[in-house]
């Protein structure tokens, strides 16, 4: 859940640099946070760099949840949960 403080953060950063400037952050920092699972698949960086990573990708994502209409987010989210929910091996370790 995106925070009152979180989104006048979000708003202020998007005044000052554009929608488009902010898209183009989140992309690089989803980027980022892909390059650093990798590199800590093949022992090339600690831990620590991953959780960082995905933090900067979170907040960019948070962002763009406010810039795109976290409602219409949410209700994708849920459809493609609810369809995870609907495969047999997880809709099983559920039950469980």
């Amino acid at each position: 859940m995106i925070t009152a403080r979180e989104r006048q953060i979000f708003k202020a950063a998007t005044d000052v640099w554009g929608i488009k400037s902010q898209m183009i952050a989140c992309i690089e920092e989803l980027n980022e946070a892909a390059a650093a699972l990798a590199r800590h698949l093949n022992d090339k960086t600690e831990l620590d760099k991953v959780h960082e990573e995905l933090a900067d990708a979170e907040i960019m994502i948070d962002q763009m949840k406010c810039i795109f209409y976290e409602a219409k987010i949410q209700n994708w989210r849920q459809r493609k949960l609810d369809r995870l929910c609907q495969i047999p091996a997880i809709s099983q370790k559920l039950r469980k």
